[in-house]
């Protein structure tokens, strides 16, 4: 792939990105609330036999998720900081028209 090509895909996925990184901080913010919540485990009503496994896994579901959120959310930042650094370089004018042409583009409807 051409580096015009992928550098058109990173600015049509700007918005998304700046969007995605909102919404992922609030995601992870809420599993941490929900973490916190979480009961601890009450080992004389875990069955001999095995059991408790539910809390388990909803415990290690909640670490696993914030882990994969927060490398989702760095990565994020990485390439809208990548895109900024590049538009900061252009004048108004070359920034203006890749703004048009692919961050803000006119939805035809």
């Amino acid at each position: 792939m051409r580096w015009t090509d992928c550098a058109a895909q990173d600015l049509k996925r700007y918005t998304g990105l700046t969007a995605s990184v909102e919404s992922i901080a609030e995601r992870i913010a809420a599993l941490e609330i929900a973490f916190t919540s979480i009961e601890a485990v009450n080992t004389a009503r875990i069955p001999a036999a095995g059991g408790g496994r539910a809390y388990d896994d909803r415990t290690v579901d909640n670490m696993t998720e914030r882990e994969r959120l927060k490398l989702l959310l760095a990565a994020n930042q990485m390439m809208i900081a990548v895109i900024d650094k590049g538009l900061a370089a252009l004048d108004d004018t070359e920034r203006l028209a890749l703004d048009y042409f692919f961050i803000d583009r006119p939805k035809i409807t």
